[in-house]
């Protein structure tokens, strides 16, 4: 749940390169999307693996946490069934990082 006393986004994030697509209803979702609680692996060309926790996940997209820098674009790998999806980095918050399958 957000918090109402937030600040809203703003329209680009310079630092990151990042637009605020958020819909009428305040959320950047265009697909629902269902808590979970699955480890996943943060692969890249240039870095080492990163354990990571996928906290919710849709079919366009997925919210992990994570607490090492990670690159703007990644392989997420999921622990249960070794599923593999590129993604791209769309928010980052203190140690949660929302991302889409591109």
């Amino acid at each position: 749940m957000e918090d109402p006393n937030r600040a809203p986004l703003p329209m680009v994030d310079e630092l990151h390169g990042i637009e605020d697509r958020r819909g009428a209803d305040g959320t950047r979702h265009q697909n629902p999307r269902f808590r979970t609680l699955k480890g996943a692996t943060i692969v890249w060309l240039t870095g080492i693996p990163v354990k990571c926790i996928v906290r919710n996940l849709s079919q366009t997209g997925a919210k992990i946490e994570v607490h090492n820098p990670i690159p703007g674009t990644f392989d997420l790998i999921f622990d249960n069934d070794q599923a593999r999806h590129r993604c791209r980095v769309v928010w980052r918050e203190e140690f949660n990082i929302g991302v889409e399958f591109i």
